[in-house]
């Protein structure tokens, strides 16, 4: 039996006798158990309890390996890999959704959708964009989703990062595939609508040697914000930036 995974179950059965003991009084607790952050013993509580959510492991596991609590990260990583590769099994989106905006067919609005979908249900990036869709807080915060969203840190790099609001919670955004695509749809259509009022006339404009369609701005728009498009279409070919060029040519002609 491989070893790290017998300490690991030996903490585990540590950390359930310690819980019990609460119940009944006792309060001697070892010194092992003594170092563990809350937050990795609620996270192993809750694999006991199977109630363990992805967002709460990877968030347990960041904190044990911060206290050079290795067997510990190994456990919980070995239980996340497990309970979270069946969750973005069983929680998916539908391949076919009805469009949200107005002149746009089905097809063409869940070809969009899918093309958006570059992230995993439970992903952060470096970047600190979430889910499916790479959301990133200014975008929630703009649909009340979030609150005082500023320049934070986030392992080690300055990112956008605020509160949530209301009754959402990063736990709860990671684990639901239907609010991500939620934030996702009235973001696409806020944007479509600005397009639409303030720069219909860049539709059929020639931009990297394509005549531009809706769906090739709105791309833009999520890839760089609203500002960053009206920027990039003033901007020459070469000033442009190549992730905000790529989402361009990739989404342009969808509708």
């Amino acid at each position: 039996m491989n070893p790290g995974l017998v300490v690991a179950g030996m903490i585990v059965i540590g950390l359930i006798a310690f819980l019990a003991s609460r119940k009944t009084g006792i309060t001697q607790v070892s010194p092992t158990e003594k170092a563990m952050p809350e937050v990795v013993t609620r996270a192993i509580k809750a694999i006991k309890d199977g109630t363990a959510t992805c967002s709460q492991l990877s968030e347990a596991a960041k904190v044990a390996e911060e206290h050079g609590l290795n067997k510990v990260v190994e456990f919980i990583r070995n239980k996340f890999d497990i309970l979270c590769a069946v969750k973005e099994v069983e929680k998916t989106l539908p391949s076919r959704l009805e469009s949200r905006l107005e002149g746009v067919s089905d097809d063409a609005w869940s070809e969009y959708v899918s093309y958006s979908k570059q992230g995993r249900l439970t992903t952060i990036s470096p970047g600190y964009h979430l889910g499916y869709f790479l959301l990133g807080m200014e975008s929630l915060q703009d649909l009340g989703y979030a609150i005082n969203v500023k320049r934070q840190d986030y392992k080690g790099r300055l990112v956008k990062k605020g509160e949530w609001a209301g009754p959402y919670s990063l736990e709860g955004f990671l684990s639901d595939p239907m609010l991500q695509y939620e934030a996702f749809a009235r973001k696409t259509k806020n944007d479509a609508n600005y397009i639409l009022k303030r720069h219909s006339d860049k539709i059929g404009m020639e931009f990297e040697g394509k005549q531009a369609t809706l769906s090739g701005l709105v791309a833009v728009a999520k890839q760089a914000g609203l500002s960053g498009m009206e920027k990039w279409m003033t901007e020459t070919s070469e000033k442009r930036k190549p992730n905000t060029t790529k989402a361009y040519l990739l989404a342009n002609g969808i509708f």
